[in-house]
C-alpha cells in the first residue's frame, strides 16, 4: 500500500512489534515534516522471507537450473531443476516454522529436506497456489539451514518462495503454544530395564509430566514416579 508520496522521503524507519508495522520518516519539498505511521498486520511476519524466479539470483540460491515466471503474483515466479538446494543463514535461537510457496503448469510431488533431515513431501496441483509448512526440529535446526528440494514426480522440482517464523513468546503471549498442551506420543520398549527420554519446550514454565498406561489410565505424575520408589 502507498502510505504517503511526496517529492521526497529521508530517514526512513520502520519497526515491527507486536503485530503492527511503524514507520517513521521525514518527508516534503522544501519544508520538511516527521511522518508516523502505524499499520497493522493480520498475521505474523516471517523472521525470513525469499522470492525465488527471477533473473537475479536470491542469496542463499546454490543450485538450480532456471526460472519460470508463470504470472504477476509472486509465487508464480519460481526456481525450477531436478532439484533446487539453498543456504539460509539464520540468526536466532527458538524453535521455527519453514512455510514453502509455489505455483506449477503441472501436478507435481517433491520431497523436501532441511539439514539432511526429511520434511515431508510436497504435492502441487496444477494451476493451484499450493504451499507447504512444517515446524522444523530441533535436529534441522542451526547456524544455516540447508534447505535441499527433490523432484519426486513431475517434470521438475519448483520453489516460489520460503519463509522462516519463530515460535516463541512475544507481547506477553505465547503465540501458537498459548493454552496448549504439547501432548508426544512415545512408545518406549518395555522390555529394557531402562529407557531414556528427552523432551524439549517451546519456553520457560511450569511443566506436568505423567506416565500412563496401555489404557490410557494416568499412572503417575513425574513426581509421584520417583517418589513411588520405582527405579528409573
Amino acid at each position: 500500500k502507498v502510505l504517503y508520496t511526496d517529492y521526497s522521503i529521508r530517514s526512513p524507519q520502520i519497526f515491527y512489534e507486536g503485530g503492527n508495522l511503524h514507520f517513521v520518516f521525514y518527508a516534503g519539498d522544501t519544508l520538511y515534516e516527521i511522518y508516523y505511521v502505524r499499520v497493522s498486520l493480520e498475521e505474523e511476519l516471517p523472521i525470513i522471507s525469499l522470492t525465488f524466479g527471477g533473473d537475479t539470483l536470491q542469496p542463499g540460491t546454490v543450485y538450480r537450473r532456471g526460472y519460470i515466471s508463470y504470472g504477476e503474483e509472486y509465487y508464480k515466479n519460481v526456481d525450477y531443476g531436478d532439484s533446487l538446494i539453498y543456504e539460509i543463514p539464520l540468526v536466532s535461537s527458538g524453535l521455527f516454522k519453514i512455510r514453502f510457496e509455489g505455483f506449477a503448469d503441472e501436478d507435481i510431488k517433491e520431497k523436501i529436506y532441511v539439514n539432511r533431515t526429511p520434511l515431508g513431501n510436497w504435492h502441487i496441483d496444477k494451476g493451484v497456489y499450493s504451499y507447504y509448512e512444517k515446524r522444523l526440529p530441533r535436529s534441522a535446526v542451526s547456524d544455516i539451514l540447508r534447505v535441499k528440494i527433490e523432484k519426486k514426480r513431475g517434470g521438475k522440482a519448483i520453489l516460489g518462495a520460503l519463509k522462516i517464523y519463530v515460535l516463541r513468546e512475544s507481547g506477553g503471549a505465547q503465540g501458537e503454544f498459548e493454552g496448549a498442551n504439547l501432548d508426544f506420543d512415545i512408545r518406549l520398549n518395555t522390555l529394557l530395564k531402562r529407557n531414556s527420554l528427552l523432551v524439549f519446550m517451546p519456553y520457560d514454565g511450569e511443566v506436568e509430566i505423567k506416565v500412563y498406561d496401555v489404557s490410557g489410565r494416568s499412572v503417575y505424575s513425574l513426581r509421584e514416579f520417583f517418589e513411588s520408589g520405582i527405579q528409573s
